[in-house]
């Protein structure tokens, strides 16, 4: 049984991610997602209302930050990688790769979804 982040588009970079979760910015500035502690099934429901800090907090760096700032769910991810080696030249280097990898791993956490491209071959 394959797990919901384990899915892998033919072409990843035509994909279109979109924010699932909430950001906020906290006291230095930093980008921070907060994931809520359960998401789906009993505990999302009983629970989840009755626990006083109710998500995990994922503080982002420079890069991570700027990464979310371009998920807008127009953007595919070859086109937020573009955005992010025009800010930051050579420090992302590989940037499809790493664009890529952070975005997957947005995705394995629950924080965004992707929607991958028609059959027509558009977003």
């Amino acid at each position: 049984m394959a797990r919901r982040g384990d899915r892998t588009p033919e072409n990843y970079l035509d994909c279109v991610p979109r924010r699932a979760v909430e950001h906020e910015t906290d006291g230095d500035g930093r980008t921070v997602l907060l994931r809520p502690k359960f998401i789906k099934g009993p505990l999302a429901r009983w629970l989840q209302p009755r626990i006083e800090r109710k998500h995990f907090r994922v503080r982002l760096d420079e890069v991570g930050a700027a990464t979310w700032e371009a998920i807008d769910g127009r953007r595919t991810v070859g086109e937020i990688a573009e955005i992010l080696k025009d800010r930051f030249g050579d420090r992302v280097e590989p940037c499809y790769e790493r664009c890529s990898m952070f975005v997957r791993s947005l995705d394995r956490g629950a924080m965004i979804t992707l929607e991958r491209p028609g059959p027509s071959g558009g977003a």
